[in-house]
């Protein structure tokens, strides 16, 4: 079902996690002319996406998820994503979900993580297991090099370490570098 450009005047993207800064106030901007017009809404939640779930008594209600880098396995990070990546899978409109990962081992990690959360979701008919495709390559990936920050042991550094040793172990990582869809709507859940 393609829904008519006209038909969509207001795009709204809620920024949601404990890493947002708090206090961010709504931004809104219009675009376009008069028969065209636009209205973008960004609105900024730092709490965990699941305590967002209704604001001022009306139910949130999403068309798609984004995790941009979120590590959910690595061994530093895995705990603080279980709630939301169930969350998320489970959501009752079976939304997309798009993830994204530094570099093949970021991704390989996220991806078993995805693999084993979808098969243990308990309201499907039959089980995905092995129905996940495995990321691929962005071609809109970033092509800014960054150091990955949160090594696989130990936790994460500031960015002002003196530890010469850590810096030589550090990883270049680039940002959204490989790409994967989840789509439960479509092919049972595959990609």
């Amino acid at each position: 079902l393609a829904i008519p450009e006209e038909v969509i005047n207001l795009i709204s993207i809620d920024f949601v996690g404990p890493d947002v800064p708090r206090g961010l106030k709504p931004r809104q901007f219009t675009i376009g002319g008069n028969k065209k017009k636009k209205t973008i809404k960004f609105t900024f939640y730092s709490k965990h996406l699941q305590k967002h779930t209704s604001m001022n008594g009306t139910e949130k209600l999403w068309d798609a998820f984004v995790l941009f880098n979120p590590g959910l396995g690595h061994p530093n990070l895995e705990a603080g994503w279980i709630d939301t990546l169930q969350f998320i899978l489970n959501y009752k409109r079976g939304v997309p979900v798009l993830f994204t990962a530094y570099n093949s081992i970021d991704a390989e990690r996220d991806h078993n993580i995805i693999q084993e959360a979808v098969s243990n979701i308990d309201n499907l008919s039959k089980p995905r297991n092995n129905l996940l495709n495995k990321f691929s390559l962005n071609p809109f990936a970033s092509r800014l090099g960054t150091f990955d920050d949160v090594p696989s042991e130990g936790s994460p550094a500031t960015n002002h370490s003196d530890d010469e040793s850590y810096v030589k172990k550090q990883k270049i990582a680039y940002a959204n570098r490989f790409i994967l869809l989840y789509n439960p709507a479509e092919n049972n859940g595959t990609i």
